[in-house]
Formats: C-alpha cells, sequence, structure tokens
C-alpha cells in the first residue's frame, strides 16, 4: 500500500467517524432538552393536582352544607 493509500484509508475512516458521531451528538442534546421538559412538565402536574385536590375538597364541603339546607327544608315542609 503506497502513502496516498494510507491517506485516503484514513481519510475515510475519519469521514465515517464523523459521519456516525455527529447524529449521536445532536440525539444526546435533543433527549437532554427532552429530559428537562419532561421535569418541567412533571412539577406543573404535580402542582395542578394539588390546585385540583384543593378545589374539590372545597367543592364537596359547598354540596355537603347545600344537600343539609334542602333536607332542613324538605323536614320543615313536611311538618308544616
Amino acid at each position: 500500500m503506497t502513502e496516498w493509500g494510507v491517506v485516503l484509508v484514513i481519510v475515510t475512516i475519519v469521514g465515517l467517524v464523523v459521519t456516525v458521531a455527529r447524529p449521536i451528538v445532536s440525539l444526546n442534546a435533543t433527549i437532554a432538552r427532552l429530559a428537562t421538559l419532561i421535569e418541567g412538565l412533571a412539577d406543573r402536574l404535580e402542582t395542578l393536582t394539588a390546585k385540583n385536590d384543593q378545589t374539590h375538597d372545597k367543592l364537596c364541603g359547598k354540596i355537603e352544607n347545600h344537600e343539609t339546607r334542602i333536607t332542613v327544608l324538605e323536614t320543615k315542609e313536611k311538618g308544616a
């Protein structure tokens, strides 16, 4: 193999490494961004769930109070 043959083999190997490494680096960056976004979404979902639970508790209390008032009114109507 001549000197030019060796140079050609080295250039080919370097080209192959660049061709394979570039998409891998890009994919790694994309995965890192997605991981960050998913963590943010998980935090927002946790906050939303907590607020949703608070709202449900508040509404449940109002509904129970409303049911009690209806029962009292029905009892008064039957007694009158």
